[in-house]
């Protein structure tokens, strides 16, 4: 038995997937460089503040969308 599955193609899809995996990438790496040098200070906190960076992105690509675009588009689920 064959079973033919059809997909339908989403404009932009690849950008919105590879901004979420570049951004789990980050932390997953951040946070293990954070977690094994917890007895080096300096190495322990520039890996924190990396991965907090990360929080910081959609939050503020979100209020420069919504304060400097004229009429935001609704269709960005915002």
């Amino acid at each position: 038995m064959m079973v033919k599955i059809y997909f339908k193609v989403i404009v932009g899809l690849g950008a919105s997937l590879w901004f979420q995996l570049k951004d789990l990438v980050i932390i997953g790496v951040m946070f293990t460089i954070a977690m094994v040098n917890t007895r080096n200070m300096q190495i322990h906190a520039r890996a924190m503040i990396a991965t907090g960076i990360v929080f910081i992105e959609p939050t503020l690509v979100r209020f420069i969308i919504l304060t400097l675009l004229p009429e935001p588009d609704f269709m960005l689920g915002l």
